[in-house]
């Protein structure tokens, strides 16, 4: 992501199945794979083209609103969401339906019954990445200097 950063570049389909270990030990590398939605985009630039993977994509892109790289951190958010709970933050037949449960939520959804083994840290992060603003959303690097990843 820090690579992707530096470069202007987006992913526009970040998802648990473009993560990749590069060997089955303990100090293996995360790996981000299949960059075929990725754009380079500029500080101040905005796309509008919808791609991506629906549970993982931003609300902005559901919209048709015109975006930048915080879609990537939404998505951050809710492939962490997901790993912290079994399953996506949000679901929906269609993107009509997601995007309505997205709004509609006031709170994030975590499993009530494994909320409170969850470091603080860990919530913080989660919730800064998947807010519905893009603009009150965690940049890149505030997520990569975050104390939970510290």
């Amino acid at each position: 992501m820090e690579v992707m950063h530096v470069h202007h570049i987006i992913h526009r389909d970040l998802k648990p199945e473009n993560i990749l270990l590069s060997a089955p030990s303990c100090d293996a590398v995360l790996k981000i794979a299949d960059f075929g939605f990725a754009r380079v985009i500029h500080p101040g630039q905005h796309i509008d083209m919808v791609c991506g993977t629906s549970f993982y994509m931003a609300p902005e892109v559901m919209q048709f609103q015109k975006y930048d790289d915080k879609v990537d951190m939404w998505s951050l958010g809710a492939i962490l969401f997901e790993l912290l709970n079994g399953h996506p933050p949000y679901c929906g037949r269609n993107n009509v339906q997601l995007l309505q449960n997205i709004r509609k939520s006031s709170s994030l959804p975590f499993s009530q019954s494994i909320l409170s083994s969850f470091h603080a840290d860990s919530l913080d992060l989660c919730t800064r990445l998947l807010c519905e603003d893009p603009v009150k959303r965690m940049s890149f690097d505030e997520f990569y200097h975050h104390r939970f990843l510290r």
